[in-house]
């Protein structure tokens, strides 16, 4: 099903309306027509099934069948106050702050700033342009704000009380790990949910399989197990239990003894009542003898980017390195 983006004012009620340049995608490129079904982020964190109900020359509508939140979004309101490079470089900044989570951005005219305040004013309908796309690109919910370009005392001014305010300075003598002591632990342990390299399995997918050999059959005892190990606060049960859904449900599975999901009871039911052992190809994965992602593939989120296919990004977790996907024919 086909997903569009559309700002929040553009829903009321039970009725959606689309622009003229997403008309012009659903009509020309996809060929869609009153009838058909598509899916509609409303940039307020909600995804929607709607039925096209009308489909014009430069405007479209539809009706809402169904509401879903969309958990995609960072819990931190980030703002990036960047200054304007010369050329197109901004639309790449704009395009990884976007694919990174950031909530606005704001385009700064400062002293040294080559680019005239016109010339910015004339951009911005490009740069929210590239911020849409890339919220499409990475699956955000949201598509951040791209500010009018102003300078940096009218947006200290203007910003609200409270928060952190960082300015990243190359001549400051103290480093971002003595200012932000926790941001290099957590950072790491983040990575660490990539898959790693040799076994493709991710820290917790490998903290899973471990205490599923050593024993533990149980989904509820498993998570209790695994996050007691953690030193803070990082995944809870319903993610933790997808985790489990994706390594019994992958092309090749990993662990057996859960049922799957839509069956006749709930999900807590499933996840009670389920005795968990390793598959063949689990012990083999465990073993280091095969891996995970060259095995099933992979086809998750992760930091705004998408991981799909057999060759993805991979953090080793020794080495503290990512590891780039391999080169086709490779």
């Amino acid at each position: 099903m086909s997903r569009f983006h559309i700002r929040p004012e553009a829903v009321r009620g039970d009725r959606v309306a689309f622009d003229a340049q997403e008309t012009h995608h659903l009509a020309r490129v996809l060929r869609l027509r009153a009838g058909d079904l598509v899916q509609a982020v409303d940039g307020a964190g909600h995804e929607l099934t709607v039925r096209l109900t009308r489909v014009g020359a430069r405007e479209a509508e539809g009706a809402v069948l169904a509401r879903a939140a969309r958990t995609t979004e960072s819990r931190l309101h980030l703002t990036l106050a960047q200054g304007v490079a010369k050329g197109d470089k901004l639309e790449g900044v704009i395009r990884m702050a976007t694919e990174l989570g950031a909530a606005r951005i704001v385009p700064l005219i400062t002293e040294r700033t080559v680019v005239s305040p016109e010339a910015a004013a004339r951009r911005l309908v490009r740069w929210r342009r590239v911020a849409k796309e890339a919220a499409k690109q990475s699956g955000r919910a949201v598509i951040p704000e791209v500010a009018a370009a102003g300078t940096l005392d009218a947006w200290l001014a203007a910003r609200a009380e409270g928060g952190l305010l960082l300015c990243l300075w190359e001549n400051e003598p103290v480093g971002l790990d003595d200012r932000l002591p926790f941001v290099a632990p957590a950072l790491h342990r983040f990575l660490e949910e990539l898959p790693a390299p040799g076994n493709g399995l991710n820290r917790t997918e490998q903290s899973i399989l471990d205490e599923i050999a050593d024993g533990t059959t149980s989904p509820i005892d498993l998570f209790h197990a695994i996050i007691a190990r953690e030193p803070a606060a990082f995944m809870g049960d319903w993610s933790f239990f997808r985790l489990l859904d994706d390594l019994a449900s992958c092309d090749v599975p990993l662990i057996a003894g859960l049922a799957p999901p839509g069956g006749a009871g709930d999900d807590a039911e499933r996840f009670e009542e389920a005795v968990l052992e390793l598959t063949m190809a689990g012990e083999d994965v465990v073993a280091g003898d095969q891996d995970h992602v060259a095995l099933s593939g992979l086809d998750r989120w992760w930091a705004g980017t998408r991981l799909q296919g057999r060759s993805v990004w991979r953090y080793d977790r020794g080495a503290l390195r990512l590891v780039p996907p391999a080169a086709p024919g490779a």
